[in-house]
């Protein structure tokens, strides 16, 4: 419910597809496992946007911004931080 309430706020602040990050082993020896939560993400985002839902009189158009985070723990943090750095939250004024 909560990732709802926060998808909403980010439609109602702006014009542009609301982007959902995804961070996961997309190359490497765990890449089996990360593919198919890319495509689950994906296929999810896929139906909502073809539901056409409506906040507040404004069309939800959603997004996927996939990071490879190789597996590996120093990746992780640099694909993590990559997804905050493009963020741009209504509340913080960035």
């Amino acid at each position: 419910m909560l990732g709802l309430a926060m998808i909403a706020n980010a439609v109602l602040a702006q014009n542009s597809p609301v982007q959902i990050g995804f961070s996961g082993p997309l190359t490497g020896a765990s890449a089996n496992f990360g593919k198919d939560l890319e495509v689950g993400a994906r296929l999810a985002i896929d139906e909502a946007n073809a539901a056409n839902i409506v906040i507040d009189g404004k069309p939800l158009q959603l997004t996927l911004d996939s990071q490879d985070d190789q597996a590996d723990p120093k990746w992780r943090c640099k694909s993590h931080n990559g997804l905050s750095m493009r963020t741009s939250w209504p509340w913080s004024g960035t």
